[in-house]
């Protein structure tokens, strides 16, 4: 008798079975632009993606509205800013918060260990021991905190990033991971994305930024959340840096067209 444990056959179900099930649209953190699961928010250098970043973490720390005109509730969030000192984050900090009460739930770290030295361990313990009620966190950016020695091949990527998005969904957060794009553009904007298809493939939904040369809007669309059927379309962001009212503008679009929310907030620029 062989001393190995048989495996055990997972659950399946039918078609029709499928077809009965109440299923529940996935719960929205930032309505219109964040659901739980995992974002991967990408952009070429000097765009506003950690702006954006942390612009969406201080509204929901604080439960004021996010980029200017979405309403969220006040919760625990983290940004991991791995690219910033505290001098820095503190002269950001100070220009999003503007007329928002000191963001008291919003924790703050610029350096965390790599998700293979512990790093994904200690995300866990955060979301489970050290503050359970952590609905957003923003890894800025996956590039501090992917492995040294790691190739960039389809299988390394979507491992390094199911991982983060296994956490996202049984702690029921948003998980934003800011990263970069490649210097030349392709057709298709999710060709951009710095490294294998692995990324894209192991996340939930891409955002991704832009700004034509010279302009001084940066715009951002993005593809739906996986199992989003409410949400369908894109979600398009303005930020206004240059020549006009300096601030976000914000246009979640829906199937039909229709623009769910409109609004600026008042940032000092990218």
């Amino acid at each position: 008798m062989s001393d190995r444990k048989s495996a055990r056959r997972p659950r399946g179900t039918t078609g029709a079975q499928l077809l009965k099930r109440r299923i529940p649209q996935p719960r929205e953190v930032v309505p219109g632009l964040l659901t739980v699961g995992t974002s991967l928010l990408c952009g070429k250098a000097k765009l506003g993606k950690s702006w954006m970043a942390l612009e969406l973490a201080v509204a929901v720390a604080t439960g004021t509205k996010a980029m200017g005109s979405i309403p969220v509730g006040p919760k625990d969030a983290l940004y991991l800013a791995l690219e910033d000192n505290h001098r820095r984050l503190k002269s950001r900090l100070e220009t999003v918060c503007h007329d928002r009460p000191p963001p008291e739930r919003l924790h703050l770290f610029v350096e965390w260990p790599r998700l293979d030295c512990g790093g994904l361990e200690a995300l866990q313990q955060w979301c489970t021991v050290d503050r359970p009620e952590t609905r957003l966190i923003i890894v800025d950016t996956l590039a501090k905190v992917r492995p040294l020695d790691a190739k960039s091949t389809y299988h390394n990527d979507y491992n390094l990033l199911s991982g983060l998005t296994q956490l996202a969904h049984k702690n029921k957060l948003s998980l934003v991971i800011v990263h970069h794009l490649i210097k030349r553009s392709n057709a298709d904007w999710m060709d951009d994305i710095q490294g294998s298809v692995g990324l894209s493939a192991a996340v939930d939904t891409v955002m991704h930024l832009s700004r034509a040369r010279g302009d001084g809007d940066t715009a951002a669309e993005s593809t739906p959340p996986v199992g989003a059927d409410s949400l369908r379309g894109t979600t398009a962001i303005v930020g206004l840096s240059r020549g006009g009212p300096q601030g976000y503008r914000c246009g979640s679009t829906s199937e039909s067209g229709e623009i769910c929310y409109r609004g600026v907030a008042p940032l000092d620029g990218f």
